[in-house]
């Protein structure tokens, strides 16, 4: 083969570079290894801090990921997801919350529901639960965790300042001793993180202890990107009320959770005005002994135009947010039907939803000088028509008052607030 004398001479200044570019590196001391720290241009420090870097990267291979990341199907964006896991567990509470990797429950249904949330969370890769909160001590929304808190790792279980002598609560809180965890009583204002969402307690004070363990449930508030979710568990009129008249408490959400399974009970006009939900979902049972939802709420839900979605029509929910918009499983409904009143007290149900209408006629405005409070003129207490010590007022001590605060206190100059409904 003939070479030609110009590739040969290129060939020889090629070998010259090669070797003197050697002799440069033996003359400093150091070989050709691009991945060696510079040790004449990084100082110690940085040095340091670029191994303390990769071993933390090491140690976060190390540690148990709640879950398993989605195949994303060649989609490289790795903008944060949460998804909203509303669970079918018929005539009780359950949901489930995952942002980037980190889950938490809310509720677990009642007593033969354990097994059946275990099995869901195992079916979407949970292994580690960041957050499990206990809303309030009733059967249908307590009855299953302590299933949870036995069988999983659990991060910090959230508790609002109330207990019950039933069962549920007392398989729960053996469940947590057994596992050696200490619950956290919250508080209005505390903030937890999950992933990139945030989560921030609206309900109950630390400070008030109420006589329902419905008006004790934890109410928060989940903010993810510029969407939110709202959790009510069962709380009925004085929490609302007091989210209504705070004005340091947000409750704008985008996505609210039903309170009370769509009770009566639990529905003021005021409340969702202040809340102006673009969708609501409910959890109930198919042909519950209790009505819920009832019609009442429906109506109003439809009269805002607000999408809805039922756990008894549809099963379990799904909302999925990407931080701008929410997507949902499933359809709304579109059936507007209450719930099917078998084997209920219709006399209770009565009394309850009278003393709603009255509290929905004078809440649906913030509070003016038309506003009624309720006077009870044994204890020199006054309340808002909704309190539930007013249910319980006799006749005789109970004053209607169509007045102003500051005019009802001229007419009573002892009346005290109450401390349950604080108006």
């Amino acid at each position: 083969m003939v070479i030609a004398s110009s590739d040969m001479n290129m060939r020889a200044k090629t070998k010259l570079i090669i070797g003197i570019l050697c002799l440069m590196g033996l003359a400093f001391g150091r070989g050709i290894n691009p991945t060696a720290p510079d040790t004449e241009t990084v100082s110690a420090p940085e040095y340091m801090g670029a191994m303390t870097m990769a071993s933390s990267v090491r140690e976060i291979k190390k540690t148990p990921i709640t879950v398993v990341p989605r195949k994303t199907d060649g989609n490289k964006d790795t903008k944060s997801r949460l998804e909203v896991h509303y669970i079918d567990v018929g005539q009780g509470d359950s949901s489930l919350i995952i942002c980037d990797n980190e889950a938490m429950l809310v509720d677990a249904g009642d007593e033969s529901k354990g097994t059946a949330i275990q099995l869901y969370l195992k079916k979407h890769n949970i292994e580690r639960l960041k957050y499990v909160v206990a809303t309030h001590p009733d059967a249908d929304h307590i009855g299953g965790l302590d299933v949870i808190v036995y069988k999983f790792d659990c991060g910090q279980i959230l508790i609002p300042n109330c207990s019950n002598d039933t069962p549920s609560f007392d398989r729960l809180i053996y469940s947590v001793k057994a596992k050696g965890y200490s619950p956290h009583i919250v508080d209005v204002g505390e903030k937890y993180s999950l992933g990139s969402a945030v989560i921030e307690i609206l309900s109950p004070s630390s400070e008030f202890i109420f006589s329902d363990t419905n008006d004790s449930s934890i109410i928060f508030r989940l903010d993810h990107g510029s969407n939110s979710f709202l959790f009510t568990g069962d709380a009925t009129i004085p929490p609302q009320q007091a989210l209504i008249f705070d004005p340091d408490l947000d409750a704008d959400t985008d996505v609210i959770k039903v309170p009370h399974h769509g009770a009566a009970t639990a529905y003021i006009k005021g409340f969702y005005d202040e809340v102006s939900p673009e969708y609501a979902v409910i959890s109930c049972g198919r042909k519950n002994p209790y009505g819920h939802p009832r019609q009442e709420v429906l109506d109003d839900l439809k009269n805002r135009g607000t999408k809805l979605y039922r756990t008894d029509e549809q099963g379990t929910v799904i909302a999925t947010s990407d931080g701008k918009k929410i997507t949902f499983n499933t359809s709304p409904s579109s059936t507007w039907k209450p719930g099917e009143e078998e084997n209920s007290d219709k006399t209770v149900r009565k009394s309850d939803s009278a003393v709603t209408r009255v509290f929905q006629h004078n809440l649906s405005d913030p509070p003016e000088p038309s506003v009624t409070y309720v006077y009870n003129k044994n204890t020199g207490k006054f309340h808002y028509p909704g309190c539930s010590s007013v249910t319980d007022m006799s006749p005789k001590n109970r004053a209607d008052m169509y007045c102003s605060r500051e005019e009802l206190i001229k007419t009573y100059p002892d009346a005290k607030p109450c401390k349950r409904c604080n108006p």
